[in-house]
């Protein structure tokens, strides 16, 4: 069982928010950078765009792996269905309230500056925008808590099944006698 923190974990993650910033603020000097909902800054300045790809080639990788340690840890301290709990604590509420605030704010002066050019009706619509990130870890964590509760719970009849010898017992996978005597 883990009893102290890990601080290289917690470097990394530092080191992958500061990443996730720093792409951020970035694509505001694209040229593209409204055309993905961003405020673009006066003066573009494309050729930063090899910089923010070789970053963005590490960030993500990067966040889904401390995610992915930090549910191991979890798993250490916690019951399937608290970790389960905790899950839709920790990252559920955040996507809940940024996709009603942010996320909406976005698709409302999207849709009213960008698709209407200021005319006609904007749209206020809850998405989660850029917080797609806590959506696949609630998915991806479901997913693994529920897998990792079912594996260790299995009996060895169903792991017969899993590797593809689901031989039933007393012989009656099929063909010949039937195991008798």
């Amino acid at each position: 069982m883990l009893k102290k923190r890990r601080h290289d974990v917690d470097a990394i993650r530092a080191i992958a928010l500061f990443l996730l910033i720093a792409y951020h603020l970035g694509i505001s000097f694209m040229s593209w950078a409204p055309f993905v909902f961003f405020i673009p800054n006066i003066k573009s300045i494309d050729s930063f765009w090899a910089l923010l790809a070789m970053v963005n080639t590490w960030r993500i990788p990067i966040l889904f792996l401390i995610s992915g340690i930090a549910l191991r840890f979890s798993f250490e301290k916690r019951s399937p269905l608290e970790l389960i709990k905790e899950r839709l604590k920790i990252l559920g509420i955040p996507l809940l309230f940024g996709s009603f605030t942010s996320g909406a704010l976005v698709i409302y002066f999207g849709s009213l500056f960008w698709e209407k050019k200021g005319e006609g009706e904007a749209v206020y619509l809850p998405d989660s925008v850029h917080l797609w990130f806590l959506e696949n870890i609630i998915i991806y964590s479901l997913i693994s808590v529920s897998y990792t509760h079912l594996r260790a719970h299995e009996t060895p009849e169903h792991r017969g099944w899993r590797r593809g010898g689901g031989k039933k017992k007393g012989g009656g996978g099929g063909g010949g006698g039937g195991g008798g005597g």
